[in-house]
């Protein structure tokens, strides 16, 4: 949930499951990031410039079902929605 004074020039609306990048042999982002992994379970190299990361597999319900990592390094995911919550510049790639 996300609130503003009436008054604020920017809105924030939500935009669909089917606009979150899927991600090819590499992605990247800042800060804040969501990511639709539609193929098999595979191993990821997660990667971030940030002191604070965090890799987040998401529920249905776009809740945390897994904390994948809070630090760089290869790890295995299941097909679903990533969460990415780091300060700084951050990579994932896929190794299989």
């Amino acid at each position: 949930m996300v609130s503003a004074p009436q008054n604020t020039s920017r809105r924030p609306e939500p935009a669909p499951f089917g606009e979150a990048p899927v991600p090819g042999r590499r992605t990247q982002g800042t800060g804040y990031g969501v990511v639709r992994h539609t193929g098999p379970e595979t191993e990821v190299s997660f990667v971030s410039t940030a002191l604070i990361q965090h890799l987040f597999q998401l529920d249905e319900n776009l809740f945390p079902r897994h904390k994948v990592t809070a630090s760089s390094g290869p790890y295995r995911v299941s097909q679903g929605i990533l969460h990415v919550r780091a300060i700084g510049e951050w990579t994932i790639e896929m190794i299989d």
